[in-house]
């Protein structure tokens, strides 16, 4: 709880929560008109605990500070808070009493009532956010942060606050698009905290291929599917979740032979070169000048 309590009263409400009210910080026997009693101040404070994100939060205070009351959950979902008791004290109010209570101090039974409604009930609402390989925005960022090492990330928001979260890749990664809480695509992602809500970002690691012409002489290396033109286009990207395999073609210019590949996997004589994009590859192409 946010305070220490003792002798409050805890309900159920109809959403789940559970509200406490009243009850004394501390309470102490002192003698009193010839015997021990105890005594203390009470609280007409009121907290909220929500189990489902195992929070508490502060909500609407009783008129009376009261210990040890009755309260009663009605059909209506509002909660009657009655009776209880309270320390008076003539000069001071209800106040903490460090000693001996004196005549001046006199213990009310409370037979008053009063009512929460648990419509005013400020409730906050989680959101989980799974992401590896890259950050997402998130505006406006929640109440309650946490973070940790596997790059997941949960925010607490006040229920109805609307929510945009943006994803953008790290290095070496590509963003592959949302799941969860109804995002779908690559676009923003926009989310109405009015339950819990749990979104992925899901980035996939990219690999290069990178084409290295060496040699005497000059020539192309073309690819199937398309993307190498080299030429002028040596390198490219690939997504990781595609594991693309590459042909690589090699054509000599008119005054030079090929003279054959190394690298990727293994690529080796004049023929086709074969590449699988699970890993960054290099790949060698030779050209001699032909005399």
């Amino acid at each position: 709880m946010i305070l220490n309590r003792n002798n409050y009263t805890a309900t159920l409400l109809k959403n789940g929560n559970v509200l406490v009210s009243g009850g004394a910080p501390f309470l102490k026997s002192v003698p009193w008109s010839g015997r021990d009693i105890l005594i203390g101040y009470y609280l007409p404070s009121a907290e909220i605990y929500n189990p489902t994100i195992n929070t508490w939060s502060s909500t609407s205070a009783m008129n009376k500070g009261r210990g040890s009351p009755i309260a009663t959950l009605l059909k209506n979902g509002k909660v009657m808070v009655f009776g209880g008791t309270g320390w008076w004290d003539s000069s001071s109010n209800y106040s903490v009493n460090s000693g001996s209570a004196t005549d001046s101090t006199s213990v009310d039974v409370y037979t008053s009532a009063e009512l929460y409604d648990s419509s005013d009930e400020v409730m906050l609402e989680p959101l989980t956010i799974e992401r590896l390989g890259g950050l997402v925005v998130v505006k406006p960022k929640g109440i309650d942060c946490r973070m940790n090492c596997e790059g997941n990330e949960a925010y607490t928001y006040i229920s109805g606050t609307q929510v945009t979260l943006t994803a953008s890749a790290n290095t070496g990664f590509t963003f592959a698009g949302w799941s969860g809480s109804g995002c779908t695509g690559k676009n923003v992602c926009v989310i109405t905290m009015n339950a819990p809500q749990a979104v992925t970002a899901l980035f996939n690691a990219i690999y290069s291929l990178i084409i290295v012409k060496e040699g005497t002489g000059t020539g192309t290396v073309t690819s199937q599917p398309l993307g190498i033109n080299c030429g002028t286009t040596c390198n490219q990207t690939y997504d990781r979740a595609d594991r693309v395999t590459l042909r690589l073609t090699a054509k000599a210019a008119s005054n030079a032979i090929f003279t054959g590949w190394s690298g990727g996997d293994g690529c080796s004589g004049t023929g086709t070169c074969v590449v699988t994009m699970y890993k960054n590859q290099t790949v060698k192409a030779i050209f001699n000048q032909h005399h």
